[in-house]
């Protein structure tokens, strides 16, 4: 489920930014059906308390229905691939509600903390090191899709535009629009990195 979440966490947000369309990707669906299969087998998951787990499944059952069935059922149904035939551009942005999966991150973690004997600052500094780069990506994406989406001159800008900005850099070699899209990538990540930083 964490593999299934991550790979989902950065490669809808690419989709968005870089405005591809991953079709029926062979990778998202199985990621699809784990999150659908997570509904029934959360509702047999224990509940995480301060000192200890609670495995009456009556309990679970009452509090699964109560708190994160909602957000669950947003995760799992495929309404993405029903949009995607007649609104693409819609379908990748209802590719977000997948994100609601962050609270079984977030109990998975619970639940692995009271259960080993790993330091409970290791497995902070993993998450936060794990944190900080999917923030790191989504900023690329972030500005990727706003320099896909003003791509000449806008006042927006101050009558230039982001990649125009991109030739003044020491290590520009040409149109950045004719990058491959690793190149254009890593070009994203630095500016939306400078740009955070300033």
């Amino acid at each position: 489920m964490v593999l299934a979440f991550t790979y989902v966490m950065f490669v809808v947000p690419y989709g968005i930014g870089f405005k591809e369309d991953h079709g029926f990707d062979p990778p998202l669906i199985v990621c699809q059906v784990l999150f659908a299969i997570d509904i029934p087998l959360r509702m047999r998951t224990g509940i995480t308390k301060p000192t200890h787990i609670t495995t009456n499944l009556q309990q679970i059952f009452n509090y699964y229905i109560n708190t994160w069935l909602f957000y669950d059922m947003l995760a799992s149904i495929p309404i993405e691939y029903v949009l995607q035939v007649y609104y693409p551009v819609i379908s990748r942005w209802i590719m977000l509600l997948k994100f609601f999966k962050i609270f079984r991150l977030y109990e998975s973690i619970q639940i692995y903390l009271l259960n080993t004997n790993v330091g409970r600052f290791h497995c902070m500094f993993s998450v936060y090191f794990f944190i900080m780069t999917a923030l790191s990506h989504m900023l690329c994406c972030y500005t990727a899709y706003v320099a896909e989406m003003y791509p000449k001159d806008s006042p927006r800008f101050d009558g230039t535009s982001l990649i125009s900005k991109w030739n003044t850099y020491p290590f520009s070699d040409g149109d950045p629009m004719t990058y491959d899209r690793w190149k254009k990538y890593w070009f994203y990540m630095y500016y939306g990195t400078k740009v955070a930083c300033n």
